[in-house]
């Protein structure tokens, strides 16, 4: 999504609850008028929400809470809680990057598992011919 969308789409796109988070993050760099609704997004990551949490200035603490979205294993008190309203600040890109821990695990498993069959070859190779 590298082309500014218009308002209607952008309304569409926030009631529909599939709509990504790197969409979302789209809509709220053109559209900062639409940040509460784009917080209480179901698909809305919690670095968008922190992001938009931190357009709003310091000063202004007379701002509405947000009904924040919670996931498994989360509390609000981890989420943003002010309606943010600074508008055009860049939105960081989701973290991406670095191995998974069980996909490190199954490459050393792979790796061993290859080391012990070449031994296990040369073993039998030796022995075969002696």
């Amino acid at each position: 999504m590298s082309s500014q969308i218009t308002v209607q789409e952008a309304l569409a796109m926030i009631n529909d609850p599939t709509t990504p988070g790197p969409a979302l993050q789209n809509i709220a760099v053109h559209y900062p008028n639409l940040w509460p609704q784009i917080a209480t997004h179901p698909q809305a990551y919690p670095e968008l929400l922190d992001w938009l949490n931190r357009q709003q200035p310091a000063d202004d603490e007379a701002t509405e809470p947000l009904p924040v979205p919670t996931t498994p294993g989360t509390t609000t008190a981890d989420k943003p809680t002010r309606v943010p309203k600074w508008p055009n600040f860049p939105v960081p890109t989701p973290q991406r990057g670095g191995i998974s821990k069980p996909m490190l695990a199954l490459i050393i498993g792979l790796a061993v598992a290859l080391v012990a069959a070449i031994g296990v070859f040369g073993y039998l190779l030796a022995t075969s011919s002696a």
